[in-house]
């Protein structure tokens, strides 16, 4: 529910703004009031949704941020933010006698 409202596919909201402007069209030739406003009413919902879409950072999108951060500050040697983001208690082995132990231990040279 929570990925629905905070992280729309950007199609949602545009089918929204598109079929607000048919009820605003539709009510704007018939004369109705009350439908034109449903028009409006249906494109500031879509705008507002795609705005706090935009704004609103799910947990997924901050997993997928720090992945990015992290696999970045190895590529580009920047300890102090590897640091950072590793857990203080993750261990790295490869199955031979070269392991890391702990944040403590830090990244080989």
């Amino acid at each position: 529910m929570r990925d629905l409202l905070f992280s729309v596919p950007w199609y949602l909201p545009t089918l929204l703004v598109i079929a607000g402007l048919a009820l605003f069209v539709s009510g704007n030739r018939r004369q109705k009031p009350q439908l034109r406003t449903s028009g409006v009413a249906v494109i500031g919902l879509a705008i507002l949704w795609a705005v706090v879409s935009y704004l609103v950072e799910t947990p997924k999108e901050i997993c997928e941020r720090e992945t990015r951060q992290y696999v970045r500050a190895i590529v580009d040697r920047d300890w102090p933010t590897f640091d950072r983001l590793m857990e203080p208690a993750v261990r790295f082995t490869d199955g031979t006698d070269w392991q890391i132990a702990g944040r403590d231990t830090g990244p080989p040279t």
